[in-house]
């Protein structure tokens, strides 16, 4: 039942919702709404956490101040909600076991080091499971390297080594997702040089002035998403059984790959809450953004 609230800036969902919708459309939603479904699940998604989060207009949009983080579990815990990981997901899904009230499931994008140096701790404090999801070509990058990460370019020292994301698998709290192997940029997509998600377009090659074909679009999909595959099973033992598209662009066939390799389990930005079914392709996901606080 819809109710409006009187004190927005106290809900940390409400102010993550606002984010998420047009100004036309923002208004006042009780916590239910965002699980409102029977065995709805709310999926959150991070990506950077840091102590010194710059102001929005720098580009940093994306980061979260450890110290809000802490209050968004705080909040969550205080609230009801349910911490899960991908696992319960999937058993649930199954018909296997049944998700507690008001589940959660957290979510970090691209493996930055901050999982591990700032995520990481809080959550064994808290006992709380999550999902990251790892860029492989990216794990343990050769010195010198650096990516075009938005406000600053980010090295070797900014992503996860595999030998944290050991430990962090051994706690029992971590699973990995792909994030792919090295599809998180885009790629031209027509004569007139626009850049579109790697995963949803087909190359076009200006000096042959071709598309790339329907049978090489899929052999680089399927082999990006092999070698991502790979590269955790080899060094984790474990193979990923969710994938998390870059940008949250997908079509059928690449879901159809990356179940093929393993993973019926794929990730969407759309949304507040999705029910639990057997499908669990395109989960809504809240992306967090812009550094929300409690308070």
């Amino acid at each position: 039942m819809e109710r409006m609230l009187r004190n927005l800036t106290t809900v940390l969902l409400l102010a993550l919702l606002a984010l998420a919708l047009p100004a036309a459309a923002q208004r006042a939603v009780s916590a239910t709404e965002l699980d409102a479904a029977d065995n709805g699940l709310l999926v959150l998604s991070y990506h950077d956490v840091r102590d010194d989060v710059l102001e929005k207009s720098d580009g940093d949009a994306y980061a979260v101040s450890t110290q809000n983080f802490a209050a968004h579990l705080d909040w969550l815990s205080a609230h009801g909600y349910h911490p899960v990981s991908l696992s319960q997901l999937i058993n649930a899904s199954r018909g296997e076991a049944t998700l507690p009230p008001r589940p959660v499931l957290l979510t970090f994008d691209d493996g930055l080091r901050s999982v591990y140096s700032r995520v990481y701790p809080l959550l064994r404090a808290y006992n709380y499971p999550a999902l990251v999801a790892v860029i492989t070509d990216y794990v343990d990058m050769a010195p010198g390297r650096t990516i075009d990460y938005g406000y600053r370019p980010f090295g070797r020292d900014d992503f996860l080594t595999w030998d944290q994301l050991r430990e962090m698998q051994a706690s029992g709290l971590i699973e990995l997702a792909s994030h792919t192997d090295n599809l998180h940029h885009g790629v031209q997509s027509n004569p007139q040089g626009n850049q579109t998600p790697a995963v949803i377009t087909r190359i076009y090659d200006p000096k042959a002035q071709r598309y790339e074909s329907a049978q090489e679009y899929e052999k680089r999909l399927r082999d990006d998403l092999g070698r991502s595959v790979q590269r955790i099973e080899k060094e984790l033992g474990v193979r990923p059984k969710a994938i998390v598209w870059p940008y949250a662009a997908y079509n059928q066939l690449s879901n159809d790959i990356a179940e093929q390799l393993g993973m019926p389990v794929s990730f969407d930005l759309e949304g507040r809450s999705t029910p639990v079914t057997a499908d669990l392709h395109g989960l809504a996901r809240l992306l967090v953004t812009s550094n929300p606080n409690i308070t």
